[in-house]
């Protein structure tokens, strides 16, 4: 499981947590769900401070995941891609 809080999703205030089989958003909306096996592709950008992951759903949806800290991005890149692999099969 990965947690990221205090992040923002596209531009808002939100919370991520990564479980085996879905992604689980927290925002000012409410929560939403996105099983693994819907996620198409996955990037991760890592400045100086700041990293970001860009998350794109087989529905053409993109979900970019800002404000985590640069030593953070790869990893939970890895964690994610790594379940999102496990779901494909």
């Amino acid at each position: 499981m990965l947690v990221l809080k205090t992040v923002k999703l596209n531009g808002r205030p939100a919370q991520l947590f990564a479980f085996r089989d879905r992604l689980l958003l927290v925002d000012p909306d409410g929560p939403r769900t996105i099983p693994t096996r819907d996620l198409a592709r996955i990037a991760h950008k890592s400045g100086l401070r700041t990293g970001r992951l860009m998350i794109t759903t087989v529905d053409g949806e993109q979900l970019v995941v800002k404000n985590l800290r640069a030593r953070d991005t790869p990893t939970a890149y890895q964690i994610i891609v790594g379940l999102a692999s496990a779901a494909q099969g």
